[in-house]
């Protein structure tokens, strides 16, 4: 005689495991290039992408890339923040310092340093080397990257996390010319305090603060 069906449950929590590692030369002649040169009053352009996206909180720890090791999940569980990297860059004209900053050509046309999102199995700095060359048109071999000075951004767009990995370089030729792509518009080269002000955030004008005190004390402090 057959018995009674047995039934056993086996309930398996899932997990996300999520871990975020974190001389000096003169030109005396330099080339500003720009596709559109509508966007010059800095003050009144940086409130207007205020709105972008949330107040944002900055780290100091070493990026690595996410990793993420369950099984049978859910896609719920699969939601996570963002990545992006990119680079920080700047350049030396005699006594001033100067950061690039390009005009995203869609949305509200905010304004940032090269970046872009991660790819799937790529590194947060090899997605800044890539990034970088297709916004800007500089290669590795244009820049000196200080490798040892990076900074991670946290914040939301659009209610979704968003974390930015930035690296410190410094543009070798002050007078080589910028070749934007089709996603951005426009270019500047600030000095600090403008670069600061016309990205409108204040997590990124403390990682830029950081980086112009590193660069300003000596190749010793970088």
């Amino acid at each position: 005689m057959r018995g009674a069906p047995h039934w056993s449950f086996l309930c398996r929590k899932t997990s996300l495991e999520k871990s975020v590692e974190e001389k000096p030369r003169c030109a005396t002649k330099f080339v500003r290039t720009r596709r559109n040169s509508s966007s010059n009053n800095l003050g009144s352009q940086h409130r207007q992408f205020g709105s972008e996206r949330e107040p944002a909180v900055i780290t100091i720890t070493k990026p690595t890339p996410v990793n993420i090791s369950s099984s049978n999940r859910k896609l719920s569980d699969l939601v996570m923040a963002k990545r992006a990297a990119g680079f920080l860059i700047f350049r030396r004209l005699c006594e001033r310092i100067e950061y690039l900053m390009l005009q995203a050509s869609y949305g509200q046309h905010h304004w940032s340093p090269p970046k872009g999102h991660v790819d799937p199995g790529e590194d947060d700095f090899k997605t800044a080397l890539r990034e970088t060359a297709e916004e800007s048109g500089y290669q590795e071999t244009d820049l000196r990257v200080y490798k040892n000075q990076s900074r991670t951004l946290e914040y939301k767009v659009k209610g979704h996390d968003k974390v930015v990995v930035y690296w410190l370089a410094e543009l070798t030729d002050p007078s080589k010319e910028v070749k934007l792509s089709d996603e951005h518009q426009d270019l500047k080269w600030l000095e600090r305090d403008d670069a600061i002000q016309i990205a409108g955030y204040e997590d990124f004008a403390v990682m830029v603060r950081h980086f112009d005190d590193k660069i300003k004390q000596g190749y010793d402090q970088l």
